[in-house]
């Protein structure tokens, strides 16, 4: 019999996939490079392993941690040593997406949420796929 990966484990995974899709889209989005793109904060040009897919409302909000509106590729600096960069992030998420869509996100803070793991295995193996079909299209 197969042993069940723990639900811990899986959200890893299925951030891992989300991840790369966040990054590989941008990349795409900003450099039209499968290698490299911008930070969404900085405007600095960085290798796409060098880049974090950095979250506007933190990770710590389940809520809205796997939402495609709440993440994008930020540098090391800008996500870990300025905390997200949060007012520039603030400004450019909002002409991107709209007041009403960030204020949704902000409204998500605190909620609290757990992923079942058919829902983190749909998520791991959606963004798999994803990553692959742009991949495919360069």
């Amino acid at each position: 019999m197969k042993k069940l990966i723990p639900v811990k484990n899986l959200e890893k995974y299925a951030w891992k996939e989300f991840s790369k899709y966040i990054r590989t889209l941008y990349c795409l989005k900003t450099t039209d490079s499968l290698n490299h793109g911008k930070c969404y904060t900085c405007d600095g040009l960085f290798n796409i392993s060098d880049l974090d897919a950095g979250h506007f409302s933190k990770a710590t909000n389940k809520e809205t941690k796997f939402s495609e509106d709440n993440v994008r590729p930020q540098c090391t600096k800008c996500n870990c040593y300025l905390d997200g960069n949060e007012g520039i992030y603030a400004v450019r998420l909002i002409d991107e997406i709209g007041r009403d869509k960030v204020d949704w996100i902000i409204a998500q803070k605190g909620k609290v949420r757990k992923f079942s793991r058919a829902e983190l295995e749909e998520i791991r193996s959606t963004y798999k796929l994803k990553t692959k079909e742009l991949e495919a299209r360069c």
